[in-house]
């Protein structure tokens, strides 16, 4: 192998490994675009569905740690994959953890999280749709 091709073996494997820790970002960055012009109520309602938690506790736990829509998906989608809970979630990140290093220590198939997100994201777009 050449070393042009071992440079550029190498920079498709990084960007590889970079995609993909980089990909609950992205997500929630995605849903917080979707949701921005929503009313907050509506959007609690669907994730409430989606993620069978009652849309009082989401609004709360959103208030309490001071998150945007798209973190308290991830913190509630990292806990079912981990099964574990939203508040240990919360705990690893509160102690400096970066998402990406609570998605890989507790296992999380960054592939099912981007499925879903997407799910979701097609839920608030029907939503939104038939809000009008």
């Amino acid at each position: 192998m050449t070393r042009v091709q071992t440079i550029t073996m190498f920079l498709i494997l990084s960007l590889a490994v970079v995609g993909n820790a980089s990909a609950q970002y992205v997500e929630m960055y995605r849903l917080d675009n979707r949701v921005k012009d929503l009313p907050e109520q509506d959007v609690l309602n669907t994730l409430a569905t989606h993620l069978g938690v009652p849309a009082d506790t989401l609004k709360q736990e959103k208030a309490e740690y001071k998150s945007s829509v798209g973190e308290l998906y991830a913190a509630h989608q990292f806990a079912k994959q981990a099964r574990s809970d939203f508040k240990t979630m919360m705990a690893q990140l509160k102690s400096g953890k970066s998402w990406g290093e609570v998605a890989r220590d507790n296992n999380v198939d960054m592939d099912q999280f981007s499925k879903d997100a997407h799910r979701l994201e097609d839920a608030l777009k029907k939503n939104q749709r038939a809000s009008k």
